[in-house]
């Protein structure tokens, strides 16, 4: 067997190249805007690269907690307990990347947190933006 890697074994030839993903993406970001979230509206800003400049601009660390259950409700409990326990602490967490299980119950998981993202005003969980747990003062 042999330790040598080519670009075959690295790079599946299914995958499209960066440019047309860029310029799909480009084409995305002319037609599509940004909502808010209750973390947006509490920090006071626009986006989380906003967010993010403030931080970086203030010489503080963002903290990144991941976390996931098969349950979504499971999931939402532990990322407020998290949040408030860091809090007690004096620790914020600025956002929480969610684990999906390896079980075939993984695309039933997402689809619930985006469902109840968009029903509950307890948990901001939209892709790409940081996740913020209300009623945590």
């Amino acid at each position: 067997m042999s330790l040598e890697l080519t670009r075959p074994d690295l790079v599946p030839p299914t995958l499209r190249p960066a440019a047309d993903l860029l310029a799909e993406g480009r084409a995305l970001a002319r037609e599509e805007r940004l909502g808010s979230n209750l973390f947006l509206r509490e920090a006071g800003v626009a986006s989380e690269a906003e967010y993010k400049r403030r931080k970086t601009a203030a010489g503080q660390v963002m903290q990144h907690a991941h976390i996931g259950f098969r349950s979504v409700e499971r999931t939402c409990a532990a990322m407020a307990e998290v949040y408030r326990a860091c809090l007690k602490c004096g620790v914020t967490v600025d956002r929480f990347g969610i684990t999906q299980p390896r079980s075939g119950q993984s695309g039933h998981v997402a689809r619930e947190l985006c469902s109840t993202a968009r029903k509950t005003s307890d948990v901001s969980l939209m892709l790409r933006l940081p996740l913020r747990i209300s009623g945590t003062s």
